[in-house]
């Protein structure tokens, strides 16, 4: 339903299930109510108040019943924005370890099924799998399940679970939004490098409020160690200092690039060459 959400982030509540009642509020796409002060409450938890804002566009499409509380497993599709359709579609797939029991317990992804049926009904062997909370990034290759490992009680995790797409630059993470794709306001790739005989991708991002230092996890195939991606600012922001974190290499063809600061009111592009 629509109804508002009321979220409860202060300290003397673990920041798992911090973390955990934010996504179920984030997944109902309502409006959210804070109940906290914000002179009261640490930086990681008005962290969580960020990422949730603005909030996702629909509810939760596919909900797994099992549960009088919180359901173990949400699932939503979401689509690019307009300028951004290059980016294709994505799932946010939310698991949830919610019980008063002391037992961590082995959990799964499913990657088929009704929950992430592809619209031709055949099944997709490679995913970009991004969990959300704690920034961490797998490829996975075959298989209905893909194994999360153990959860504490009251958590949850939160992914972003993308088809591989065969040399196609790809967003496969972020911290900038829950959302793991609504914060690009434009990507454009096949360019030319403006500054090296490489490959070029534009990309803008936008999420109401000044962002300090966002972070981008990419596949962006043919990068190397060698050459490892870069990052250009807009001309218009060619005053601001880059970013003293070079980009990380994370696994095959996926980066973490750290971007310069992004002002609430600026929409220009960016753009990675490598």
């Amino acid at each position: 339903n629509n109804d508002p959400d009321c979220l409860i982030l202060r300290d003397d509540v673990p920041l798992p299930e911090a973390r955990a009642r934010a996504t179920v509020a984030a997944f109902s796409a309502g409006s959210l109510i804070f109940s906290d002060s914000l002179d009261r409450i640490s930086a990681d938890r008005l962290a969580i108040l960020k990422v949730l804002l603005p909030p996702l566009p629909q509810a939760a499409h596919y909900i797994d019943f099992l549960s009088s509380d919180i359901p173990p497993l949400l699932v939503m599709d979401l689509q690019p924005r307009k300028e951004a359709t290059e980016m294709g579609p994505w799932h946010l797939v939310a698991l949830f370890h919610w019980t008063n029991d002391s037992k961590a317990v082995d959990m799964e992804l499913p990657l088929s099924g009704p929950a992430l049926e592809r619209p031709d009904h055949t099944a997709c062997q490679d995913w970009h799998v991004f969990e959300f909370w704690s920034g961490t990034y797998e490829r996975c290759t075959g298989g209905a399940w893909a194994s999360v490992g153990s959860m504490q009680p009251r958590s949850c995790r939160l992914f972003s679970v993308r088809r591989a797409r065969p040399d196609v630059p790809q967003l496969v993470g972020s911290d900038i939004h829950i959302s793991c794709g609504l914060e690009v306001g434009l990507w454009q790739s096949g360019i030319d490098a403006p500054t090296s005989p490489g490959r070029g991708l534009q990309i803008s991002l936008s999420a109401g409020r000044t962002l300090e230092a966002p972070r981008l996890w990419l596949s962006l195939p043919g990068a190397t160690v060698a050459s490892p991606p870069r990052v250009r600012a807009p001309a218009d922001q060619a005053s601001e200092s880059v970013p003293g974190e070079p980009a990380l290499h994370i696994s095959g063809d996926v980066w973490r690039l750290t971007f310069p600061r992004v002002h609430a009111d600026v929409s220009a592009p960016f753009h990675v060459e490598w």
